[in-house]
Order: C-alpha cells, then sequence, then structure tokens
C-alpha cells in the first residue's frame, strides 16, 4: 500500500527495499513450517513441490500484474494486489489454523 501511494521515485524505492527484505523473511519462515510438518521421508519431495510451485506462479502473477498496470496504471496496480493480499492475510487469519500449529522436529534416519 504504500508503495502505491508514494509520493517520489526515491521513496517508492525504499519502501520497494523494506518489502523485499520482508518477503525474504516471509519466504524463510515458509519454508521452515513447510520442513518441521512434512513427513520425514517426504521432505525432500515437498520441497521440490514447493519450490516448483512457488515459482511457477511468480510468471503468472507478473501477467497479471502487467495488465493490471496497462489497464489501470502503475501506482493503481500496486494499490489492487496490495488489496489482494490484504485479503489473503485477513483470510489466513480467519479461517486456518496455521497460527495455532505446535510441532516438534524430527530428524532424519541416517544414511547407510
Amino acid at each position: 500500500v504504500f508503495a502505491g501511494v508514494a509520493p517520489t521515485f526515491e521513496l517508492f524505492l525504499c519502501v520497494a527495499f523494506l518489502w523485499g527484505v520482508c518477503g525474504g523473511v516471509a519466504m524463510t519462515m515458509s519454508r521452515t513450517i513447510l520442513q518441521e510438518l512434512a513427513p520425514v521421508d517426504q521432505r525432500s519431495r515437498t520441497m521440490a513441490f514447493y519450490s516448483l510451485t512457488f515459482m511457477g506462479a511468480g510468471p503468472i502473477g507478473a501477467l497479471v500484474s502487467g495488465y493490471l498496470a496497462a489497464r489501470f496504471g502503475p501506482q493503481q496496480a500496486v494499490m489492487i494486489s496490495a488489496l489482494g493480499m490484504v485479503l489473503v492475510v485477513l483470510s489466513m487469519i480467519l479461517f486456518s489454523s496455521l497460527w495455532r500449529l505446535r510441532t516438534h522436529v524430527e530428524t532424519a534416519e541416517p544414511a547407510t
């Protein structure tokens, strides 16, 4: 949202940098949660599928962002995307058990 309302390009760059830093933390947290919850014997498969879907969604998001920018302009496209993310976060808070997860870490058996 802050990137969409940034009055100057320099401020937009600062906000984009902070967004990237937060995105890096969120990606690390999501991988950690996934590795903890995946069955020990299927962790590599689970992480491979996660990486495939995560990277595969990038071009789709870029395509949608391009259409939004062409239709509404770049700043409005950022605001529409931000609104979409707010809706996703709210639905995760309200309808997901993610916030109530309690796990224990299992270690893999050593290969013989």
